[in-house]
């Protein structure tokens, strides 16, 4: 089990979560707040939340070792 596969899982969920139940803390940030604005709330939990799933996806293929953690794959091409 890769412990950066369970980061990704961990970040991917709560990403999906805050689109999912409609998080305020997350759509109203500062940083956040001009995008939402540009593309509008509704276009940004939908982005939020397929970016929370391949994330999941790409954690979950880590975790299992089907896929490499970049630290590992950089060692295997020197």
């Amino acid at each position: 089990m890769q412990p950066f596969g369970l980061l990704l899982i961990l970040v991917g969920a709560f990403c999906a979560a805050a689109a999912l139940f409609d998080w305020d803390f997350v759509f109203e940030g500062r940083k956040v707040r001009s995008f939402v604005s540009l593309a509008g709330r509704g276009t940004m939990r939908a982005i939020y939340f397929l970016i929370g799933a391949v994330m999941i996806v790409a954690g979950a293929l880590v975790a299992l070792g089907v896929i490499g953690a970049a630290e590992e794959t950089h060692r295997h091409m020197r």
